[in-house]
């Protein structure tokens, strides 16, 4: 549909209200986006600040053995990286046949 055609009939007045609504419709959206791109920035930055850092030190546990199943401290990382566990000898040893 031609420009001429859609302001057809219509009084210049209505026709300035129509513009000036289309034209406050793209400010909000444009100002919308805008404030989504800082909240999602400002999210980006306080994630990083306080998400955990690779090779960040923690408390080494004992390193004693205990049996099977046995009751023992809780470990303080996940995977365990230190701590109690089962001993199962020498890796690549075998036992006397």
């Amino acid at each position: 549909m031609s420009a001429k055609a859609k302001t057809r009939g219509k009084s210049r007045k209505e026709i300035w209200e129509a513009e000036r609504r289309r034209k406050q419709l793209r400010d909000r959206a444009i100002w919308s986006l805008v404030g989504i791109a800082i909240l999602a920035f400002v999210g980006y930055l306080i994630w990083n600040e306080f998400r955990p850092r690779p090779g960040q030190s923690v408390l080494e546990l004992s390193r004693v053995h205990v049996q099977p199943g046995a009751p023992h401290e809780a470990y303080n990382t996940d995977p365990p990286t230190s701590g109690p566990h089962v001993h199962s000898g020498l890796a690549g040893t075998k036992s006397a046949p």
